[in-house]
């Protein structure tokens, strides 16, 4: 399980049941008191599970209505809104956002086989314009999840979304089968101008990480020898005294949320600064 998942269900449980509940559910776990789970770590899923299982428990909710709160809290909240900004920016519809989830899931696990984030495919709806089927197959069955997200997606773009279950895979199916509808509403609070414009130019620093970065792993770039390249690049949308390596940090982990870029700091202690960072080659679909 990807680490902003594990990093962000904690931070679910902060915010769900307080600050004593999660000190609580980390003793019960045996993870100590100052050691956050860190984002670019992989944990197994069987431990995720069973703390879903522990909350679910000690809350006397349902498993799959904690998932299905989860789901919908893991696109909306701030973490998460950061570290996928890339991905996030890139689509203005909850619609949208789904077929591009489904991208960036495939193109995380071509970055690492590490990484193995549920993959699920779209159909058309033959008989609804508005309205596509969603196939979800995973051993993991967190299908409740998917509902969540499938919710927040809609909520984080101001739309309303009516979702359809044909079958699912806790009652015997091979597959889980939603029918999805979206139906356009009022925009969020995401058109803040002056937000939208820093939003822009962290892209636009991103787009240049790409063309900067090699894809060859054994030619792999430290964050200040990239730091460096491009401050010589005198691209013109880069005011080279103004780069902070700060900035470009950031441009690197939402890159790697997207599956564009791999680093040798996934699922080690490695410093910040000591890590080498790749471009990682799209899907030949995705080009």
């Amino acid at each position: 399980m990807h680490g902003l998942v594990v990093y962000t269900w904690e931070k679910y449980l902060r915010e769900r049941y307080g600050e004593q509940f999660l000190s609580w559910y980390r003793d019960s776990m045996g993870q100590p008191q100052d050691n956050q789970p860190l984002i670019e770590h992989i944990y197994l899923d069987e431990e995720v599970v069973r703390g879903v299982m522990l909350a679910s428990q000690a809350q006397g909710v349902s498993v799959d209505q904690l998932l299905r709160e989860y789901g919908r809290y893991f696109i909306t909240n701030i973490t998460t809104n950061h570290r996928c900004a890339y991905l996030l920016d890139s689509v203005t519809s909850g619609r949208d956002l789904l077929l591009k989830m489904g991208e960036a899931h495939a193109q995380m696990h071509r970055a690492s086989e590490m990484v193995t984030p549920p993959l699920f495919r779209y159909e058309k709806a033959p008989d609804d314009p508005l309205a596509f089927f969603l196939i979800y197959q995973n051993g993991r069955t967190l299908c409740s999840l998917l509902y969540g997200a499938i919710e927040g997606a809609a909520e984080r773009y101001g739309e309303t979304v009516q979702i359809e279950e044909l079958a699912c895979m806790k009652q015997g199916a091979e597959a889980c089968v939603l029918k999805v509808r979206f139906f356009p509403g009022k925009r969020s609070g995401l058109q803040d101008p002056e937000a939208n414009r820093k939003r822009k130019r962290q892209r636009e620093l991103a787009e240049m990480v790409l063309q900067v970065l090699p894809e060859d792993p054994q030619q792999a770039l430290m964050l200040y020898d990239l730091l460096a390249i491009m401050r010589r690049g005198q691209h013109e949308l880069l005011q080279a005294s103004t780069l902070r390596p700060s900035a470009l940090l950031i441009a690197l982990q939402q890159l790697q949320a997207a599956g564009l870029v791999a680093s040798t700091g996934l699922n080690s202690n490695e410093p910040l600064d000591r890590r080498r960072y790749w471009r990682v080659p799209a899907a030949p679909h995705l080009r």
